[in-house]
């Protein structure tokens, strides 16, 4: 087997177990900080949840731009300050709110 071959089994397994949890989840949480689009983690698992049609939140912390197909893809975009608790538990309720109204549609 050559080193191509074997990357690429890696690579699918990869995407085989990313998948499988993000198949059984209801809604696709992205927490775009700072570093978010430095990961290809996420990236992949961003793509994965698009490729599954998953509902897809972004929570962008601390005035992060967020690239306009992620803000397209989402059916929720919310923003939140890092430090400010009070801010982070309003977000929190607003999406509770959002989250049991489109899982019961």
């Amino acid at each position: 087997m050559n080193t191509n071959e074997t990357l690429i089994e890696w690579l699918l397994r990869i995407i085989d177990s990313k998948a499988h949890g993000i198949k059984n989840s209801k809604v696709f949480f992205c927490l775009y900080s700072k570093n978010y689009h430095l990961n290809p983690q996420s990236a992949l698992e961003l793509g994965i949840a698009m490729m599954l049609d998953k509902p897809i939140a972004v929570i962008a912390v601390d005035d992060q731009d967020i690239p306009n197909n992620i803000q397209k893809a989402a059916f929720l975009v919310e923003r939140i300050t890092a430090e400010d608790k009070t801010d982070i538990e309003k977000t929190i309720e607003k999406i509770s709110v959002i989250l049991n109204k489109e899982i019961q549609c």
